[in-house]
């Protein structure tokens, strides 16, 4: 698990989310890790999850386990005027989904945006 806590760790700096709560941050460890784990992501993917993560729930500015199914597109839909590319996009998505259905599954949170 090196690797996991290598490519997490690298991106750990970087601001947790408006609120400043290390709870949200220590869930995406958590998912970070597991994801890993059971998939093997590379360590650059591993930390775009995580700024993916974070960047959300800062435009978020409340606990991300709130967030709606209109919060999701309304924040993909602002990345993509604001020029984000559709890959980056993509991913980010993709990031959400995965995440959200981890908690749901390990029972961190019931609602699923």
């Amino acid at each position: 698990m090196s690797d996991a806590n290598s490519a997490t760790g690298a991106a750990s700096a970087a601001p947790v989310c408006a609120s400043g709560s290390d709870e949200f941050a220590i869930e995406i460890d958590r998912f970070l890790d597991q994801v890993w784990a059971e998939r093997g992501l590379s360590p650059a993917t591993m930390v775009a999850y995580r700024q993916d993560l974070l960047s959300f729930a800062q435009w978020l500015e409340r606990p991300a386990s709130s967030a709606t199914r209109s919060d999701v597109l309304r924040w993909l839909g602002e990345r993509l005027r604001s020029g984000c590319e559709v890959a980056s996009i993509t991913r980010a998505l993709s990031c959400l989904r995965q995440f959200y259905g981890w908690q749901s599954r390990s029972d961190v949170h019931s609602q699923n945006p």
